[in-house]
């Protein structure tokens, strides 16, 4: 590790001053097991540099959340995306696709494993391209309907000078 010496870290682990070090374990020379880490998350993966990857984990207590954070947001988009968008109304549209933004935003904030936000982003663009393709046939058919009017008023106009 950087900072305290491994032996201080194993004597007393819950220690709250450990909190201002970035500790870095490798999983055999200081952890007898993985498995000791019990539940595990990989909740964030990035570059660092070139060639340089810097992956970011949490373990017991700390995975249990992410998973359960992960769970919960794909339950609010089960919710969101569960009427079928090809017979929805233009409110109903423009509150789903509202509802998708914000939850996006939340993903992205989320912490918690990094596959399942990849899958929810995935699973979010999807839906939105979906309810966005409703939202412009409502819109293409309010601009025939409003053609339709149009024309129909220009006839009304033409036959009134007709006469």
């Amino acid at each position: 590790s950087i900072g305290p010496e491994v032996p201080a870290l194993l004597a007393a682990p819950e220690s709250d001053e450990w909190e201002q070090y970035s500790i870095e374990l490798c999983g055999g020379t200081h952890i007898p097991s993985t498995s000791d880490f019990g539940s595990f998350a990989l909740v964030e993966e990035s570059a660092v540099a070139k060639g340089v990857r810097r992956v970011v984990g949490v373990a017991g207590e700390l995975a249990a959340e992410a998973e359960a954070a992960g769970a919960a947001l794909q339950s609010r988009l089960a919710e969101l995306t569960a009427s079928a968008a090809g017979e929805a109304a233009a409110g109903e549209v423009e509150a789903t696709r509202k509802g998708l933004t914000a939850l996006k935003l939340e993903v992205d904030a989320a912490t918690t494993s990094v596959h399942v936000k990849v899958a929810l982003r995935d699973s979010i663009a999807a839906a939105d391209r979906e309810w966005l393709k409703r939202a412009k046939q409502l819109s293409a058919g309010e601009a025939d309907r409003a053609a339709a009017a149009a024309v129909a008023e220009a006839r009304a106009a033409a036959a009134r000078a007709e006469a």
